[in-house]
């Protein structure tokens, strides 16, 4: 037990700078982008050594996969704790949710979008994957509350909803869309996709969604018609 005790210390030691450095990346992507952000700039912010990064993380890929998982985690923390009437409902308070954090910390969310397309450190796979089988539990959380029919697919209709999300998400990131449009666009996606597996009780209040986020959508688009004009 005594002998335990170093090993235990360096542990510990070890993890505090695992967090000074994923906490360093994440403020410096908000700062820089995520290509503008580089290992020595890394190790100067979290006051550790070059050689003590690429020792506790190799690539900055490994670093910001970190990042971006603690960031999901954070996520899923706030949504438990958003009242909700089902399971259904879960995933349009889910949506709005993600809309005021893209809107509170846009520099964030673009430089996600940014290393979202990174391909020689797998970050794609990374981001992607974590968030795809996020979707795939709230569809799960569906089917076993009844909502939607028990022969839905989750995996399946789950990896449609993350890519409609994403389609979504990367016009909301290159500025084609507010964050509002995101939000009002990825609901009416949503609804219209649970509609197809909706059991016979939820297709109504589907279908009253799906109209109220019409006529939202029509609204946004004449009063953006107006902006432009």
């Amino acid at each position: 037990m005594v002998a335990a005790q170093p090993a235990s210390r360096r542990e510990a030691a070890k993890a505090e700078r695992r967090a000074r450095i994923v906490e360093a990346a994440a403020s410096l992507v908000r700062e820089q982008g995520f290509d503008g952000v580089s290992m020595v700039q890394i190790a100067e912010r979290a006051a550790v050594s070059p050689g003590t990064l690429y020792n506790l993380f190799q690539t900055k890929g490994a670093i910001f996969r970190q990042v971006f998982d603690l960031d999901l985690q954070e996520y899923e923390r706030l949504l438990s704790l958003e009242p909700a009437r089902d399971p259904l409902d879960r995933m349009f308070v889910a949506i709005k949710l993600a809309a005021s954090l893209y809107r509170g910390d846009p520099d964030f969310y673009r430089a996600m979008a940014r290393a979202d397309g990174e391909g020689p450190e797998g970050l794609g796979s990374a981001i992607a994957e974590p968030r795809t089988a996020f979707w795939q539990a709230r569809v799960a959380d569906a089917i076993l509350a009844g909502a939607l029919r028990p022969d839905t697919d989750a995996n399946i209709l789950g990896v449609a909803l993350t890519q409609l999300m994403r389609g979504i998400f990367l016009e909301w990131a290159g500025g084609v869309i507010s964050a509002d449009r995101l939000a009002q666009e990825s609901a009416f996606g949503f609804a219209m996709a649970l509609l197809a597996y909706a059991a016979d009780d939820e297709a109504p209040s589907l279908r009253q969604r799906l109209r109220s986020l019409q006529m939202e959508l029509a609204q946004s688009s004449r009063v953006e018609d107006r902006e432009a004009a």
